[in-house]
């Protein structure tokens, strides 16, 4: 019986974030890890945070050209919320390197293979410097309207 080749595995690498993630300096930090991470190739990462419970965070990169799409998992709401924050500063990290932040965006679990590459499943949708020029990716619906009840509430 012949013996087939078996495809390696991605390797996940792991990188320490040393500003914490309520730092001024937490932002850039993230773009210049992250944006190293994409020169070098890297399609899988580890970000571990400061301090250490409000990560680790996942990321998975992909180009196609000069468009980079970067998704960032997060579990802790404090997490994502910083994420979403610094994305501005990893798209300009990514320009300095040639490429366009053209989609991906900040997520609270992983995506099934199913979907599209730019439609979160359990996420944050994609911030505006994310969406394709067609403004599809991670459209939200509008929120529902909202009925006024007459009723009012009284602090004292």
């Amino acid at each position: 019986m012949p013996v087939t080749a078996q495809p390696a595995a991605a390797t996940v690498l792991d990188v320490r974030l040393a500003p914490p993630i309520d730092s001024p300096l937490f932002a850039p930090a993230l773009g210049s890890h992250v944006g190293a991470l994409v020169k070098d190739g890297v399609s899988q990462a580890r970000l571990h945070l400061n301090p250490e419970v409000m990560g680790p965070i996942a990321v998975q990169i992909r180009i196609e050209g000069t468009q980079a799409h970067v998704e960032l998992v997060a579990e802790q709401p404090l997490t994502r919320q910083a994420l979403e924050q610094a994305m501005p500063m990893l798209a300009s990290a990514l320009r300095e390197s040639g490429l366009t932040l053209a989609g991906g965006g900040v997520f609270d679990q992983s995506r099934g293979s199913g979907q599209s590459p730019d439609q979160p499943r359990g996420g944050r949708p994609a911030p505006p410097e994310q969406q394709h020029h067609d403004g599809s990716a991670g459209a939200a619906p509008p929120p529902p309207p909202r009925t006024r009840r007459g009723l009012v509430d009284l602090y004292a």
